[in-house]
């Protein structure tokens, strides 16, 4: 249906859960923190290593969740394929797009012309976000720039000017005690209370701003293409009645 609620807000509140049950951990561990000038605990700065994989989980959900929220929706809106913003098409057609890849000399004509018959014909457009999986194994800045760019999302994924270098601190910080090769009390160490404080309303922004930008985006029907919008916003105004 053209109207399928916006599910944004459920997503907003399942982030919210997330953060709160973050800094709840977050203040529980700050009660283990020893006052100046005395070096901090072990389980203090163990703990704080793990919070760091515990915040970059919540980041890397917000991205997943709302990529998933934009698919089913456009799916729901029924917007034919070849209607769709250009850059989506990547993912509209990704099937057809690797059957082209991997097509050998027997079929390599055949592939080619079943892509561009499925980009004339009439059918629904489902997006195939699968396509997107090795970019949300690890949620750098720039994999964030590119999910926002394949889908024609024009707002500025970054929420704030450190935007960018601190998801990639996260995700190097996670990644270097998920792999192995620093144990959580050393990326602790790195961290005053202050640090994780300022981190952790950094990343309610940060992730407050990412579902906003894909729900205006939704909203503002942008992904369909400007020389179809017209039409398909009419049947909205239509179906409103």
């Amino acid at each position: 249906m053209p109207f399928s609620p916006n599910a944004f807000d459920v997503v907003a509140a399942e982030n919210s859960i997330r953060l709160a049950a973050l800094q709840t951990y977050w203040s529980n561990l700050k009660n283990q923190a020893a006052p100046p000038p005395s070096p901090q605990p072990f389980v203090f700065l163990a703990g704080t290593g793990l919070l760091m994989v515990y915040a970059y989980s919540a980041l890397e959900y917000c991205v997943t969740r709302s990529v998933r929220q934009l698919s089913d929706l456009i799916g729901d809106y029924k917007v034919r394929a070849k209607d769709v913003s250009p850059s989506l098409m990547c993912l509209v057609y990704n099937p057809q797009i690797d059957a082209v890849r991997s097509s050998g000399k027997r079929t390599r004509i055949s592939k080619r012309l079943e892509l561009f018959g499925e980009i004339c014909s009439p059918r629904v457009a489902q997006i195939h976000d699968e396509f997107l999986a090795p970019e949300m194994q690890n949620v750098w800045a720039k994999s964030i720039h590119d999910i926002f760019g394949i889908f024609g999302i024009r707002s500025d994924p970054m929420a704030t000017k450190l935007s960018r270098a601190r998801i990639d601190q996260l995700v190097d910080d996670r990644n270097a005690v998920a792999h192995g090769r620093e144990p959580p009390e050393v990326i602790g160490s790195k961290y005053s209370i202050a640090d994780v404080d300022t981190i952790i309303q950094w990343l309610a922004t940060e992730t407050a701003h990412i579902i906003e930008c894909c729900k205006v985006y939704y909203e503002d029907r942008d992904f369909i293409a400007s020389m179809h919008r017209g039409r398909y916003l009419r049947r909205d105004r239509a179906l409103i009645g």
